[in-house]
Formats: structure tokens, sequence, C-alpha cells
């Protein structure tokens, strides 16, 4: 038993230090974040009320988790009696009262107080309040019958609207208990599947009753803290449109969820707690999922850990009991099958494992699996490792090398890579979600005023929101440069282009790329060509390495500047690359539509097309810094200089092969092929765009129409 115990406690440390590099409390810390900071910006910029819930909010993803959004209908507010009705809701909301009875712990009805019967349930959804209820009786009730199918049907809609067909198949859309399912192919490069579950919710703000045994219930081992459970108690708890399956009014049913509650608490793990609850998702994937499908589910595992955390205490939850705690966690699982009893952590009376594992086979076969886990627990970690997000090249090494692994100087620097690299990418993919989500919508210079206050008085973690509000005041530079350009005195004009140019010259810190290409398109459309090009070639002088980390690439990339040259590489290359800190990163050049007259006039065309959309224009940072040198030596005449970042201008848009939106840079390279008067050259550019982005909304379309007339033109000249 000893030798046993030591040597899980040898294989915890590893596993630990391995899964360290993405799965821990600082990585948690900066999803939560980011997913606060969303939240924020939807509700602060246009008006959105929507919860990031699940593994991607929690910083807990492993390969095939799903991304999950609950909407809450605004239009209906649950009291406990009439006198809760507010004297000045002047018929703008309904209102209802909860109802208890004859309804499961957990459960409860919505019974009508006062309605807005015109109004629809949820904004842009044709389905009215008044087509949701039901009578029984003397009571009129809020039922949940039509709320599925009308919201499946939006959501082809919408998915249909917002996801571009050349990009994404949407395989399936289909109402799942309170959520709307759908899954999703990706069609370019490696074809994968990706499910989306779309909930909608009634904000409760009163805990039902049997809920408050929660927060007076003893805590002998602290967990949560005092200060946590005061927080948790002021948050609002949600009614999810699904009923107890064993009632016979269903429909009529609404069930309590307390999502904000959940989340925070799993955000209070500590590093080996999220480690081990990602190896538990990892581990029903695996072994459990096959066989019982979805009679176990990740809510289980978590409510599990939950319950340890409280009774147990913290003094096991160390590096090497890692293993150790994964048993144990499934020692309790195998408990809560065997006596069909999990109690719902802030709903005790509700047991999680009502009409669960139904038959007694299937109760056999998962404390079958789930035994054998056990006795092998470490040969079973290391086999559901490729769930985790490690580099594609990394994963299968991994496996193979993991018990030696960490014992010399060559893995302690994979190990700072995979780090830095995680890192870079977190940070980049909550600029990129954000700065989509600004982009998509008619932003005034005011309202992105009002959120970086908002974002300032809220005290979020800087190492998140610096590059977003470095960006947001980039946003500010365009729309006052954008102002200067529209017919306005000339004292304004000069006040309005001073004022962007002080913004542009002090955001240039967004990247090691992206703000200073900004700041170069600004000088390039004022005419400065000079100190445009200065600025673009100043980013190839300093030896360094960038990671990129946007969409433009199926897979992260790393540029290597050395010596002028510039290099692209995979990262698996990682022991050639000098790490850099968290300014070493390359961020995708980001445009709106309404930006169409402070930009280059290739991009003109493509903000024009999309003039009235929520399209924005994404280029990979090397891409637009080829593309700026080529237009601005263009502008000065210099045709050798242009042939020369042509052929790197091409290079660069090539090797964005499979990444989204490569149409736009192909349409910008034929651009400067066709401005270089190489127009065979441009048009095979634009019908290859063409190959990839079939579709109206392709300004290749118009240049191919452009590039015709001006061929018909030369030869009629010709001729005579």
């Amino acid at each position: 038993m000893a030798e046993r115990q030591a040597y899980l406690c040898e294989r915890s440390l590893k596993i630990s230090k391995i899964l360290g590099m993405l799965y821990n409390h600082d990585e948690t810390s900066i999803c939560r974040n980011l997913t606060v900071l969303t939240e924020l910006t939807e509700e602060v910029i246009y008006n959105l009320h929507d919860i990031s819930t699940g593994s991607c909010a929690e910083g807990t993803s492993i390969s095939g988790s799903d991304m999950d959004i609950m909407f809450i209908i605004c239009s209906i507010v649950v009291l406990k009696s009439s006198n809760d009705i507010p004297r000045d809701s002047l018929g703008r909301k309904s209102f209802f009262k909860m109802d208890f009875r004859q309804t499961r712990a957990g459960f409860c009805t919505l019974n009508v107080l006062e309605l807005n019967e015109d109004r629809d349930i949820i904004e842009g959804i044709n389905l009215k309040i008044s087509d949701c209820l039901a009578t029984y009786g003397d009571e009129t009730y809020l039922t949940h019958t039509r709320l599925g199918s009308v919201m499946v049907e939006s959501n082809k809609k919408l998915f249909s609207n917002v996801l571009p067909s050349q990009d994404f198949n949407v395989k399936n859309t289909y109402w799942n208990g309170p959520c709307v399912s759908s899954t999703m192919q990706c069609i370019l490069g490696k074809s994968k599947y990706k499910c989306t579950d779309i909930a909608c919710a009634i904000i409760c703000p009163y805990w039902p009753d049997p809920a408050m045994e929660w927060v007076s219930r003893p805590r002998l081992h602290g967990w949560p803290s005092n200060e946590l459970v005061d927080q948790l108690k002021q948050m609002h708890c949600h009614l999810l449109p699904v009923g107890d399956s064993e009632s016979r009014k269903i429909d009529l049913e609404w069930r309590f969820a307390f999502v904000y509650q959940e989340r925070e608490l799993l955000w209070s793990f500590s590093t080996i707690q999220i480690q081990c609850y990602v190896i538990l998702k990892a581990l029903k994937k695996e072994f459990l999922s096959p066989v019982l499908h979805d009679e176990i589910s990740s809510f289980h595992l978590k409510t599990v850990m939950f319950w340890l955390l409280e009774n147990e205490g913290h003094d096991m939850w160390i590096e090497e009991n890692l293993l150790q705690c994964v048993v144990i966690c499934l020692e309790k699982l195998k408990e809560c099958i065997h006596t069909m009893h999990l109690p719902h952590f802030f709903l005790i009376q509700r047991n999680l494992m009502f009409n669960k594992l139904k038959k007694a086979e299937c109760r056999r076969k998962a404390l079958s699996i789930l035994t054998q886990v056990q006795e092998n627990i470490y040969h079973s970690v290391c086999g559901v490792f490729s769930l985790f997000h490690f580099p594609d090249f990394y994963a299968e090494n991994l496996i193979n090398d993991l018990p030696i692994y960490g014992t010399n100087n060559a893995d302690t620097r994979m190990f700072h890579y995979i780090r830095v690299c995680n890192s870079h990418l977190v940070v980049a993919n909550s600029v990129d979600v954000l700065v989509a989500g600004v982009l998509q919508f008619s932003t005034s210079i005011k309202s992105l005023f009002h959120l970086l206050q908002t974002i300032s008085v809220k005290g979020f973690d800087e190492r998140c929101i610096r590059a977003f509000k470095t960006f947001l005041h980039i946003r500010m530079a365009i729309q006052i440069f954008a102002n200067a350009q529209t017919p306005i005195d000339e004292h304004r004009k000069m006040i309005c282009i001073s004022i962007a140019h002080e913004i542009f010259k002090n955001t240039c810190g967004l990247d090691g790329m992206s703000g200073h290409l900004y700041y170069a398109t600004f000088d390039l459309v004022r005419g400065e060509i000079e100190a445009s090009i200065a600025r673009v070639q100043g980013l190839f002088r300093v030896n360094r390495c960038l990671f990129y980390v946007g969409t433009r690439f199926r897979r992260r990339r790393i540029i290597i500047v050395n010596n002028g040259n510039v290099i692209q590489t995979e990262e698996d290359q990682y022991q050639n690359i000098n790490l850099g800190s968290d300014e070493c990163l390359a961020l995708n050049v980001w445009f709106a539509p309404r930006d169409l007259v402070c930009l280059p006039d290739a991009l003109k065309y493509e903000c024009a097309l999309q003039l009235g959309t929520y399209e924005i224009i994404s280029i990979h940072p090397l891409v637009y810094s080829y593309f700026l040198l080529v237009t601005a030596f263009q502008l000065q005449g210099n045709a050798e200089v242009v042939d020369r970042y042509l052929d790197l201008l091409e290079g660069a848009v090539m090797d964005t092969e499979f990444g989204f939106g490569r149409h736009v840079g192909l349409n910008i390279l034929g651009f400067a092929y066709y401005k270089a008067c190489k127009l065979e050259k441009a048009f095979h550019i634009y019908c290859q765009s063409l190959q990839d982005y079939n579709s109206s909304n392709n300004a290749a379309v118009y240049h191919l129409c452009i590039l015709v007339w001006t061929f018909c033109l030369e030869q009629e000249a010709k001729v005579a």
C-alpha cells in the first residue's frame, strides 16, 4: 500500500506540473475576468443581457466542450406576491408569482399577477407573452410549451445569418431541456464539430426558501469562506424553462438554477482542484459517456466536488495527492450511484440522481467502469491526455514520455513555452471576442468612454483587459479621424486630427504589431507616406519572436524577425524560439464597415460591401504590414521596391490557407497587383478569392468587373 501511495504521489506531481501549463488558478482568474468583462460590454454597449456558462466560462474546457450561453428573459419579473409589484412599472413588464404547491423540490410554477400581453417574451422572437399562458382552474400560469419550438426556429435563422456558409455548416438544431442545442461543423481546415447550448432564463431575485439552508449551513472546514457565502447570497438565481420529468404539468414548471453562484465557486478553486475537475470530465467523456450517454453529466461531477470540498476541507488538495483526489471523487460518485442519491449543493431536497440510471444493469456497468478506472488511475489519466488543450504536436509525445517527463532543461524549457504560448492565446482570444462585439454594432465615442469608465471602476485584472482598453482608445481615434473626413470647418478638422494623432501614438503598445499598423494607416491616409513606411519597416528591424494566435491560420504560429528577415513557423519548432513576454503578441488588424472613409482604397471596397451589416474586417498583421508597404511605395512610384514587397505580400497571404476570411487578404493582394498594372495576375488572385468564398458579399466580384472593364478599355485603345 505504501509503495502504491509513493508511486501515485510521484506521478501526481508530474501530471500536475504538466496540466499546470493549461489548467491553473491564474488562468481560471483570466477566464473569470474575460467572462464578466464580456457580459459587461454587451450590457453597456448594446443592452444585451446574457450569461456565459459552462466550461468555456469556467476555464475548464476540454476537447469537445460545448459553448453555453444563457439569455435573460427581461420582459418577465418574478415576485413573491402582488404586494411586491413596483408602482412605477407602467405596464412595461409582466409580473408572476412563484408557486411551490404540488411541485417537487427545485421546481415551481409561475402564476400571473400583472400582464403586458402585447410584449414579446424575448425581444426579437415573435412570441407574445399572451401566447405562453395556460389556465387551470382559477389560476393562469406561464408555460414554456411553445417557447422551445420558437427558439429553435429563431436560432436556425440566427446561425444562417451570422455564420458564413463557406466556413460553417449547422448540422442540426433542437430543443434539449432548457436549451436550444446546435451542432456546427467547421468546413475550413480540419473538419470539427462544435456544439453550442443557448438557454433562456428568468431572473429570480428571491432564493427559494429551501435554498436558505445553504446560507446558514455549518461549515466545519471553512469552504466556502464566510466572505464568499455573503457574496453569493446577494446574487440572483434563475428559473429555467424545464419541468419535472415525472410531473403531469411538466410544461408549467420552471427549474431553479444557481448559475452565478456555481460559477463563482468554481472560479475559487485552487490549481489542484481545477486539475482534478478537468481530469474527472475527461474520464467521464472517455469511459462513462460511451456507455451511459448523458446519464452522468459534468454537473454531477461539479456537485460531487462541491460536497467534498465543504465536508473534507482543503488539506488533501495538494500536488502530490492529485491522483488520490481523483480516486476519492470517483468513490463519492460511486456512492451516489449506488444509493441513487446526490443532493443539489444549494437545494439539498433536490436529488440530482432522481430519474437517472433507472436500470440496475446500467448502475452495475457504471460502478464497474469507475472501479476499473480507480484501480488503474494513472494509466486511465494518461489515456485521456489527448482531450486536454495541449498543442497537437505535443500531446502524443507527452503521453509517451509522461513517466520521465520534466527531468531535464529541455523539458523545463518546453513547460515554459507552453505556459507562455497558452497565456498569449488567452489574452489574444479575449481581445478577439471583445473587439468583435464592439465592432459589430454602431458604437459612439460616448459609449466607448462609458465602457472604459465602467471597466476602470470594476477593478478587473489588468492582464486581460489592458489590450482591450487600448483597443477601445484606438477605436476612439479612428472615429475621431473619420469625423475629420466629413465636411467640417478647418479649425475643428485640425483639432480632430491632432487628437487622433496623439491617441494613435500612445496606443502602439497594444501588441507587437497591430498597434503600430493602425498608426501607420493613419499616416498613410493623411499623405504622410514616409512616416507610414518608416513605422512599418521599423517593425522588422528589431530581432524578436511574436506569437500570432488569431483566426487567420488553422494553427497558432510564431513570427520570427531576424535581421530584417521574417520567418513564420509552426509552434512545434519551439526549440529554436526565444520566448518573450506578454508584449510579444501579434493580434489581428480589425476594422468596421463604418471606417470606410479613413482606410486605404483596397479596404474601402471591403467596407462598402458590408455597410449596414454586422460583418467586420479582420486581417492577419503580417499580411497587412506588407500591404501598407506596397501601397505606400506605389504612391511613391518606386516600382522596384513595390515588386519586392508584392512577392512578400503574396507569400504571407498564401500562407494563410484555410484561415477564416482569407478572401479579404486575397482581395487586397489582387488590388495591389491591379494598381501595379499586372492585370492577369490580379485576375487569377480574384478568381482564387471567389473559390475560397463564393458569395456576392465577396468584393472580388466587383474587382473583377472593374478589371474586365479596364482590360476592355486597353484593348479598345490598342485597336484605335
